[in-house]
């Protein structure tokens, strides 16, 4: 397994901290040791993934590999979903806002 440096893990703490959304900093750690030991091609493909805080994860595990390879695709219809809690998110928003 491929050694985790603490510093690295605190900088992307810092930078997905101020994204909205549902993945919180546990999951993101999880999500970054997966994609960083666990990806055979270092392709990930996302779906579903609101403003990406889970996508900041994914995507800086495969950029430490170092592998200019490596792609971190996130899937989404940008639409939000009938969920109670999407809809209040997204009642002041214009149709394309959340895809922008």
């Amino acid at each position: 397994m491929i050694e985790v440096n603490k510093d690295r893990i605190e900088q992307i703490i810092k930078t997905s901290k101020n994204i909205q959304g549902w993945c919180k900093e546990w999951g993101g750690i999880l999500l970054y040791m997966l994609a960083l030991n666990f990806t055979p091609n270092d392709t990930i493909v996302e779906l579903g993934s609101w403003k990406g805080t889970s996508t900041v994860w994914l995507a800086s595990a495969i950029k430490d590999k170092n592998n200019p390879q490596g792609r971190v695709y996130a899937v989404d219809t940008w639409e939000g979903s009938n969920e109670e809690a999407h809809r209040e998110l997204l009642k002041n928003y214009d149709k394309d806002q959340l895809y922008n």
